[in-house]
């Protein structure tokens, strides 16, 4: 039987193997062949009383695959999610006559490029875009339908890109220590704000952004092993050691560039210093494995959910403290300066407080793929801040080692404690940001009754005496405008978004602010210098209420937007996409209704008659989706 076995064993190898292949398979593929079988011969839906087949809808989830592919990058692409929604956009768009073909006799080569590094290369995705862009169409034309007049184009041309070169004051209020809010105002301030994030947008328009909600927070401890003192390691050894630095000089004077070695001739410093600092790298590396080493041994026993470590009620205690970690690496390495242990325990910190902790603000690494994470990223993305599949960090568990971008130090951290994001549990928790509200909320009353008194200061002291007075800087005069031509073309072209308004001292690109600039300056007469204005038009206050500040404006000139700008952004269609732009808030609504699935079936007496792809691939059985029948025939 043996002897059989080794005479035809390469036969019985390639027969069994066979069969295991064709047992392996056969059951994928009868399932994937009655699948096709069953699309080929089911009906998705009717339109106008005509069948749509099953294939239809297997051409939208794939083009519906690639739009949601390429909206992760963009996500301005992003549409709708159901097959039978993006059928009939598309549908639409081609009756309009947009749907003129494929995205590649629209789009450069290089942007093609880019959309196949996306989703990849194929005509699939070629044809899906093609489409997304004729359903921009389809929109913009909407959108703009009957609007956009020439007059109308340049009324809105004119303010939005009209200069008005002006010096501005912004006078901050204050919050005044004097005044002590009663606890029913504090009560009252806490409650309506708690939930809120702090900066955010306000409750109402005008309003000031209050906010109490407590974003992200954490307490962290870290260990660093300074390149220096590891340098300071390896000169003490490898500097002082004859053999190996000229073994070193012999190596790689070529490569390097040293001067041709010589028996009995001094090591030029140029060698010792490149094998110093080559060791110096080798060392850093081999003290970051060891380090990492001693914290994987506590956590090898500890069991896994979801990928993060389930840790056991003793763990603060069982845990490799950073300080031991500091005296093991020092052991094994004689001669090494004791690793700096730091911590920050007393107060809660937000990421955005790493930026002032060193060596933090500085610490990176390159171990997730491409990406470079800071120590600010990793924080964030730590488990109770929410998670993230790549950085799979938690509280209590030491993160990657990071090394310092200056000098390649090696920084070990560690989150003591985390806090996710929540409202506040009670005023205690944020009194102080209520109670300095408050006071400044007062100042700003008062500030905002002295508009009338600020403006005779300006007018007969000047801005620069003012500031001087309430001790604050006076800016440069400054190009205020609420869009600028060459940064819109370049916008457009690049289909990115950048800003464009102007900032002002203070307050920043604060739209309000800049349009009640823009439009007093556009309300005085065109022909008539700044110069020559009376004073009390050329210098004037506005309350910012949102900001709790005042700005003090004195008008220095006007720059106009000149037809030969006008001309060319109508040409490029950037007016016409910026008045859309500006008026889409406005109907947003109205589009949203007008091209709603419902909406759609309604106005192709569109009716599903097979619902959509289960994620096993099956197809659920014919019969007619009721909900689907209900909503094209009422339309709600």
């Amino acid at each position: 039987m043996f002897k059989f076995l080794r005479l035809y064993n390469k036969w019985i190898l390639a027969v069994g193997g066979t069969l295991l292949m064709i047992v392996f398979l056969a059951p994928q593929a009868i399932q994937t062949l009655s699948q096709r079988a069953a699309l080929g011969g089911a009906v998705w839906a009717t339109i106008g009383g005509t069948d749509v087949p099953a294939e239809v809808r297997r051409e939208c989830e794939q083009e519906l695959q690639i739009i949601e592919a390429l909206s992760r990058a963009a996500p301005t692409l992003a549409i709708t999610d159901r097959p039978e929604h993006w059928y009939l956009l598309v549908r639409e768009a081609d009756q309009a006559g947009l749907l003129g073909g494929r995205a590649s006799d629209l789009l450069s080569a290089d942007q093609m490029e880019v959309l196949f590094q996306v989703a990849g290369r194929s005509q699939l995705v070629d044809q899906a875009v093609g489409k997304r862009l004729a359903i921009d169409r389809l929109l913009l034309m909407y959108q703009g339908a009957a609007k956009l007049s020439d007059n109308r184009l340049r009324r809105m041309a004119e303010r939005m890109f009209h200069g008005v070169e002006a010096r501005v004051l912004v006078i901050e209020a204050e919050a005044d220590a004097s005044v002590e809010p009663t606890e029913a105002a504090i009560a009252a301030q806490f409650e309506k704000y708690r939930d809120i994030a702090p900066g955010g947008e306000p409750e109402e328009p005008g309003q000031p952004a209050f906010g109490y909600r407590l974003p992200d927070r954490f307490k962290i401890e870290w260990l660093t092993v300074a390149a220096d003192d590891v340098r300071a390691l390896v000169e003490s050894t490898t500097g002082q050691d004859g053999v190996a630095l000229f073994k070193h000089w012999q190596q790689h004077a070529a490569s390097r560039g040293f001067p041709s070695p010589e028996p009995g001739q001094e090591v030029p410093e140029v060698v010792v210093e490149d094998l110093v600092k080559e060791k110096t790298t080798e060392t850093l590396d081999v003290i970051q494995r060891f380090a990492n080493d001693q914290l994987l041994a506590s956590w090898r026993r500890l069991s896994l959910r979801d990928g993060y470590y389930q840790l056991p009620a003793t763990w603060s205690r069982d845990r490799v403290a950073f300080p031991d970690l500091a005296t093991r690496i020092q052991s094994e390495f004689p001669g090494l300066t004791l690793p700096a242990y730091e911590a920050i325990g007393d107060r809660w910190l937000t990421t955005d407080d790493i930026a002032d902790i060193e060596p933090l603000n500085r610490a990176q690494t390159s171990r997730f793929g491409n990406r470079v994470m800071t120590a600010a990223t990793l924080v964030g993305a730590i488990q109770e801040f929410g998670g993230d599949p790549v950085v799979v960090l938690q509280a209590g568990v030491a993160g990657p080692p990071l090394r310092d971008q200056n000098d390649d130090s090696i920084v070990l951290f560690r989150i003591t404690e985390a806090d996710a994001a929540r409202p506040a549990r009670d005023v205690s928790e944020v009194r102080e940001e209520v109670v300095a509200d408050l006071r400044r909320a007062a100042a700003y009353e008062r500030l905002k009754s002295s508009l009338d008194t600020l403006a005779s200061e300006a007018r007969t002291k000047g801005l620069l005496q003012l500031a001087l007075e309430r001790g604050r800087e006076l800016p440069a005069s400054t190009r205020v405008k609420l869009d600028d031509p060459r940064l819109l073309a370049f916008s457009l072209q690049n289909n990115i978004q950048i800003p464009r308004a102007s900032d002002l001292p203070v307050v920043g690109a604060h739209k309000p602010t800049i349009e009640a600039i823009i439009d007093h300056a556009l309300s005085l007469p065109p022909e008539t210098p700044a110069a020559e204005l009376p004073v009390e038009e050329r210098v004037y206050t506005l309350p910012i209420d949102e900001k709790m500040a005042v700005a003090v404006v004195e008008l220095v000139g006007q720059a106009p937007l000149d037809r030969e700008t006008f001309n060319d952004l109508v040409g490029t269609g950037g007016v016409q996409a910026m008045l859309i732009g500006e008026e889409l808030a406005d109907t947003e609504q109205n589009v949203r209704d007008v091209f709603s699935y419902d909406a759609l079936a309604t106005r192709h007496d569109f009716v599903l008659r097979v619902r959509a792809t289960q994620p096993d691939g099956e197809v659920d059985g014919e019969g007619e989706d009721e909900e689907a029948t209900a909503a094209a025939t009422t339309g709600s």
